[in-house]
């Protein structure tokens, strides 16, 4: 599960009425936003805010965006295109193409020796 989506769950567990979010960088919590319903209130945003600042990433959801971001690469982008292009009929859509490129690329990754 991406950190989006994770993030979005766990507003939406929370009982906050919201559209979507958005995350900007990873790494810095102030570019997350939240798209509030019109219902949401005072309470609900404070609540929102309180759980962007505290929500815990799993493993499985860095892993995911480090892959996501790797592949924004244009040569990956282009390889993983002509791939999928290649494909006669393929069963998965371009997106899902890239997001299990990208899980695979952070599993199989090899983490430099210190």
């Amino acid at each position: 599960m991406s950190v989006a989506a994770q993030l979005d769950q766990t507003l939406r567990d929370a009982g906050v009425p919201i559209v979507g979010v958005s995350i900007g960088s990873l790494h810095d919590r102030r570019t997350w936003s939240i798209l509030f319903d019109a219902s949401a209130t005072p309470g609900d945003r404070g609540r929102a805010n309180q759980i962007v600042n505290t929500l815990v990433v799993d493993d499985a959801a860095w892993q995911l965006h480090e892959g996501r971001m790797a592949m924004a690469d244009p040569a990956l982008q282009a390889l993983l295109l002509a791939l999928w292009e290649a494909i006669p009929a393929p069963n998965a859509t371009l997106e899902q193409c890239r997001d299990r490129a990208a899980a695979l690329f952070s599993k199989h990754r090899r983490v430099p020796q210190k």
